[in-house]
């Protein structure tokens, strides 16, 4: 179908915005990563309490191992690290004494942490509670893309290439497309993939459902098409632009609003996590 094909562009013009828009930092850190994500989270019991010793295992048809395993913290907090991305993780959450609680269908893709928090009620029997990976945040970085389509002006002038007189749709279209653009984006291949932002209403708001997204493509004729290749030169343009005034360079780092010019800043998380060695003569306890 054309309109999907649109679509396809559409992806490869949020792409280039993205670029523009990010710093290098963010760019070298996205390189050093490669295609890995995380999840972390916290267990407590049914009052809220934190439950340290909690098992946290997951299992994906990406890992080349059977499982990856860690055990909470003292405060209750658990970080499964360098998993392989993009795939689809079932996570399990085990203590004696209490039910096991599973969470299927956690989709986490490359570069980002998808955040699991489990409740675990006390149980006298071995049963297992199954949860729908509805809720996850996995897909922050689909987020950022969207966004950025928004602040550069992509989704408005896309809105105003398919606008019809006398037709105000529920959905506006330019929104259905950027979404759809970012859908592919997100590795999407089918349109019934929409659900994949559409079941995370927390993070993206509404989104269309899958025959809006039909309709939207249908509506594009030779018209339209002109009309969205002119929209996506112009914001193109607007941007380089930008990148122009800035004497050809990424948008620099910023410290108390202070431009940093050349100095390029590396951001870096960490979480410390007590570590135990056998070693005679060991001093460090902690490792990042």
């Amino acid at each position: 179908m054309a309109g999907f094909k649109n679509c396809a562009s559409l992806a490869a013009t949020i792409a280039v915005v993205v670029l523009v828009q990010l710093s290098l930092a963010t760019e070298t850190a996205w390189a050093q990563a490669g295609a890995l994500g995380s999840i972390m989270g916290k267990a407590a019991d049914e009052t809220g309490g934190v439950l340290p010793g909690v098992t946290v295992t997951a299992t994906s048809p990406a890992l080349q191992v059977r499982n990856v395993t860690t055990v909470t913290d003292a405060e209750g907090n658990y970080r499964l690290r360098d998993l392989p991305a993009p795939g689809m993780y079932r996570v399990v959450f085990e203590l004696t004494g209490f039910q096991t609680v599973a969470f299927e269908g956690v989709s986490l893709t490359a570069g980002f942490t998808a955040r699991i928090d489990a409740g675990l009620k006390v149980s006298t029997v071995s049963e297992t509670v199954e949860v729908s990976g509805h809720g996850v945040v996995s897909h922050a970085g689909s987020a950022v893309l969207r966004l950025l389509a928004d602040r550069t002006g992509l989704t408005g002038a896309l809105s105003g290439a398919v606008r019809r007189r006398g037709f105000t749709p529920v959905h506006d279209r330019g929104r259905v497309l950027v979404d759809a653009a970012v859908c592919i984006a997100d590795g999407g291949r089918v349109l019934s993939d929409l659900a994949a932002l559409r079941d995370q209403a927390e993070l993206y708001g509404p989104v269309a459902s899958d025959a809006t997204l039909w309709r939207a493509l249908e509506e594009i004729g030779d018209t339209q098409r002109e009309r969205i290749a002119s929209a996506r030169a112009r914001i193109r343009r607007r941007v380089w632009t930008l990148i122009a005034a800035r004497h050809g360079r990424i948008p620099p780092s910023r410290v108390a609003d202070v431009d940093l010019g050349k100095t390029v800043v590396i951001r870096l998380d960490a979480t410390i996590q007590i570590a135990h060695s056998d070693k005679e003569g060991a001093q460090g306890t902690f490792s990042c």
